[in-house]
């Protein structure tokens, strides 16, 4: 039996917050998280000879929703993409969440645009509190942002002469990418700092846990990568890491340290992300 807090609010971002969560979460809160950096290298299967560490199959794969479910908490959540791509519908239905809102019922924008963070989270949050303060039913929520998603342009840089990265002798397209995606960062980093200081002082114990489901393109056939010196060379250790690794961060409100009795701190080790909810879970106690 896992002691879990009597709610928990549970974030997922794309791979806008790859570098995000670590600034956001980490460097305000240094402290407060745990830093987990996991190696993003399995496999979903329904062949049971293909099972194993790496390779898990649908039921495992949607165990822990069903576990939370089993332990009386509401499931919902959000993406601000559309419901029909990658089937997202049928598959939020499929994982047995009690609502799961797209682009099509809650998040179009004028344009069509996809919805940004920043009211994006904010949205996060008025549904959070908008069920804790008519229910008791621990609460459980698994969204996904798309903001900073590539690929980034190479031709002009977003919103005006921005600088997050100095000219260190890039190619005047990398150097347009890589300022673009740092742009995208830092906007998402303050939607983040929001998050986390909206939930700080809750006196329900919250749990968020930030991470990406992959490293950023930085051009076609990584050349943004290259001129930065870093290897996606996946014949290497160095590059094996590189290219699958991403950093995860588990924050918890003091109601939540205070209920679970973890500290919430420390480096959470490497692991594939289809093993970061028992991770979770360990440190919930």
């Amino acid at each position: 039996i896992f002691k879990i807090p009597k709610r928990i609010l549970a974030v997922t971002l794309s791979v806008a917050v790859i570098l995000a969560a670590t600034i956001a979460a980490t460097a305000r809160a240094e402290q407060d998280s745990v830093v987990l950096p996991v190696i993003m290298y399995h496999h979903i299967s329904a062949n049971s000879n293909a099972l194993g560490e790496y390779v898990v199959s649908p039921e495992q794969f949607r165990s822990d929703l069903v576990y939370l479910k089993e332990q009386g908490y509401y499931a919902e959540g959000g993406h601000p993409g559309y419901d029909w791509f990658y089937n997202r519908r049928n598959v939020a239905d499929w994982f047995g969440f009690d609502n799961y809102y797209f682009f099509e019922d809650r998040y179009a924008v004028e344009g069509d645009a996809l919805m940004m963070d920043s009211p994006f989270f904010a949205d996060l949050l008025e549904l959070y509190e908008g069920f804790i303060s008519t229910h008791t039913t621990p609460y459980f929520s698994f969204s996904v942002t798309y903001q900073n998603h590539g690929p980034y342009s190479d031709q002009l840089l977003y919103d005006g002469e921005h600088i997050f990265a100095k000219d260190q002798g890039y190619s005047i397209e990398a150097y347009r990418i890589l300022n673009n995606y740092l742009w995208g960062i830092n906007m998402t980093d303050g939607a983040i700092e929001k998050l986390i200081e909206s939930l700080r002082e809750d006196d329900e114990p919250v749990v968020v846990v930030l991470f990406g489901d992959h490293n950023p393109w930085l051009g076609d056939n990584s050349y943004v990568y290259d001129e930065l010196g870093i290897s996606l060379d996946r014949g290497s250790e160095e590059g094996f890491y590189n290219y699958y690794s991403t950093p995860y961060v588990i924050w918890a409100n003091d109601a939540a340290k205070e209920v679970t009795g973890s500290s919430f701190e420390g480096d959470g080790g490497s692991f594939s992300p289809c093993f970061l909810m028992n991770r979770l879970f360990d440190e919930l106690g």
